[in-house]
């Protein structure tokens, strides 16, 4: 610094803080760019688990395992992000697999605390309970019953199985 003359030492003065100004917001940035793609991705797979639990339903009540791996193999190949979608019964037995198998010791984990979401070293775990939805249907019920707004809506809803989706 001492062969650089005054107007030097004031144009590098003066520009200082505006580099380390310019880096400090550039760096502020790119973090909250970075969270948001981190929300973006964990609200993506969540909406992708609940949309397949009602799709798996039928596949799950009547045990055709062939229409839920088809399912599971088009939800893997229609979304990039995906690593893993696993369907299982109500006791745990595996029903379709389609992508890299989940740790044993994952699952067990997700099923003891009953999490919806967990977040790993290699991604994030996605789970949505498959519901057999109960449709009652009174076939005697008369016109003036459905003008009644006070008899109690049934909506009666037993879990027959469980949707897994991992990203990455």
């Amino acid at each position: 610094m001492k062969n650089i003359g005054i107007k030097s030492r004031v144009i590098l003065l003066g520009t200082m803080p505006a580099v380390l100004f310019a880096i400090i917001l550039a760096g502020y940035a790119i973090s909250k760019v970075f969270t948001i793609l981190n929300l973006s991705l964990h609200d993506r797979g969540r909406i992708i688990a609940t949309q397949l639990a009602p799709a798996a339903e039928y596949g799950v009540i009547s045990g055709n395992t062939q229409i839920l791996q088809k399912l599971a193999q088009q939800a893997l190949i229609n979304e990039q992000e995906l690593r893993t979608v696993l369907v299982t019964d109500k006791q745990g037995k595996v029903l379709a697999l389609s992508g890299r198998p989940l740790a044993d010791d994952l699952l067990k984990q997700l099923k003891e605390t009953n999490l919806q979401e967990l977040t790993w070293s290699n991604g994030v775990v996605f789970v949505s309970p498959i519901f057999r939805s109960l449709v009652e249907v009174d076939d005697f019920a008369s016109a003036n019953d459905y003008a009644d707004s006070s008899l109690p809506a049934v909506d009666s809803k037993i879990e027959i199985g469980k949707v897994y989706v991992e990203l990455s």
